[in-house]
């Protein structure tokens, strides 16, 4: 048996899309022959048979694939072929994953005692050696003293799993001269006794961004089209040790920085009371990751399921910087950007980010 596997297309993406199969399922390749076609955002490669045999996929056109996994195996008789797919079957439950093992595998399989519903719950088509050692790791972890999760966790747990094996993410990661937008929260805080901070500032710089960028606050199908909100939401991350929370703002809400604040203060105690209404949770079209730890430098956040972008953001930090010929103390915040791939080039979240940073340096009196 030889395994065709997928080829790292380019250094951004690990995630593609399964194209054309050139060959049937089961017919006798020849080494050199043109087996599929796999897409990126930015090409589209022809893999080829390195050795001959019989062929049986493990992914179908349209099928997203990664990079380094198995697309397909080639298998030197028919009759190699026939039982290694009926085993296959064998293996299968209704209901259940299907899956085939090499025979390293089955041999730890057997060893171990693996059961056909611990190897289907694995969710891989190709089931190797390594994928087993998380089945025995999951064991021993079961075996341990055990303490259950919060119904807050479960859920995040969830949106983080649904984030990372639907959305294809890159991140970008900007460092930014807040000095000036420092000093407005100060006196913002001195002329008005309203508290505020990063968080406020970053919506109302991605509210007046949404008519220069729709496309980080769109909405992604698939296929060739996203969507348009009617009016722009953003979300911001609560987690105040009652769970994590992302609470909207919407742009009818955030006409001033009073108006800004007063909600964020609103959400903030409904955070610590855990008595969000569904209302207030959905709507958003982009979201912020709000993390005010002292000292806490980056942060990569996931992106929501049903939005394209989020911006992260962390604690500011002081360093000694040159104004002219003088030496003084400047502010910096690392702002972050996850996007969807498959929605924004590289190019596009740059110019973003670019935005952000021009909008966040200059931030002052009187910018509303």
């Amino acid at each position: 048996m030889n395994e065709i596997l997928i080829e790292k297309l380019n250094n951004n993406e690990d995630t593609y899309i399964l194209g054309e199969r050139y060959v049937q399922e089961g017919v006798l390749v020849e080494a050199g022959a043109k087996i599929a076609a796999i897409e990126s955002s930015k090409t589209v490669e022809d893999l080829y048979a390195k050795s001959g045999g019989y062929i049986h996929f493990f992914y179908s056109e349209g099928d997203e694939v990664r990079a380094t996994e198995v697309l397909a195996c080639l298998y030197d008789t028919k009759n190699e072929y026939d039982e290694q797919l009926t085993k296959a079957k064998e293996t299968t439950n209704p209901g259940e994953v299907p899956y085939h093992i090499t025979r390293k595998a089955r041999i730890m399989a057997d060893e171990y005692g693996i059961t056909g519903e611990e190897l289907s719950s694995l969710g891989v088509k190709l089931i190797k050696t390594a994928d087993l050692e998380k089945v025995i790791g999951c064991r021993r972890i079961r075996s341990a003293k055990t303490v259950s999760l919060s119904k807050n966790q479960l859920k995040v747990a969830d949106t983080v799993s649904t984030s990372h094996s639907e959305i294809p993410q890159a991140f970008m990661l900007q460092k930014v001269d807040c000095s000036s937008c420092s000093n407005y929260i100060r006196s913002y805080a001195e002329r008005t006794g309203v508290v505020i901070g990063y968080g406020e500032v970053l919506i109302d710089i991605l509210m007046k961004l949404a008519s220069d960028f729709p496309i980080f606050f769109s909405e992604y199908h698939g296929g060739k089209e996203v969507s348009l909100p009617d009016e722009t939401g953003i979300g911001i991350t609560f987690d105040v040790g009652k769970g994590l929370y992302i609470p909207v703002i919407m742009k009818s809400e955030a006409a001033t920085m009073d108006s800004i604040a007063n909600k964020l203060f609103s959400y903030k105690l409904k955070a610590l009371e855990g008595g969000f209404s569904g209302d207030e949770l959905s709507g958003a079209c982009i979201s912020i990751s709000l993390n005010p730890l002292d000292n806490l430098l980056f942060v990569m956040p996931i992106i929501p399921p049903g939005q394209v972008a989020m911006v992260s953001v962390a604690s500011p930090v002081e360093e000694l910087a040159m104004d002219g010929e003088r030496i003084v103390r400047k502010q910096y915040l690392h702002v972050g950007l996850a996007y969807d791939h498959r929605v924004i080039n590289g190019v596009g979240a740059m110019d973003f980010m670019q935005r952000v940073s021009k909008e966040l340096t200059g931030y002052a009196d009187g910018y509303e």
